[in-house]
């Protein structure tokens, strides 16, 4: 059963956000590579929502465990340690649709 995780992330300016914008989408896919879909939205000129996929609870849970031994790990250089989350959400995906993929 394939499940999503939501984070909205508040960044301190728009020129962090930007660069989070960018990173993403040029690494994103090299981060979690076990993610079967990374979506970011632009939500204001300082946040954004991020939706991730995973076939597997227990694969999301393993990626974000890695994820944040990293941030531990690299300290300011982490993106972790240049934004905070709102809210994070974790749950089944029920329903997906995808007309196009933009690049």
């Amino acid at each position: 059963m394939t499940v999503a995780r939501i984070r909205s992330i508040d960044f301190d300016s728009a020129e962090i956000a930007n660069e989070y914008e960018q990173d993403v989408q040029e690494n994103g896919a090299n981060w979690v590579p076990e993610a079967e879909l990374i979506m970011l939205i632009r939500t204001t000129e300082t946040s954004s929502l991020l939706l991730t996929t995973f076939e597997t609870d227990e694969i999301a849970e393993n990626v974000a465990d890695r994820l944040a031994k990293w941030s531990e790990t690299h300290g300011q250089s982490s993106w972790n340690n240049r934004y905070s989350d709102s809210v994070t959400l974790l749950g089944p995906v029920k329903a997906m649709h995808i007309k196009r993929w933009m690049t």
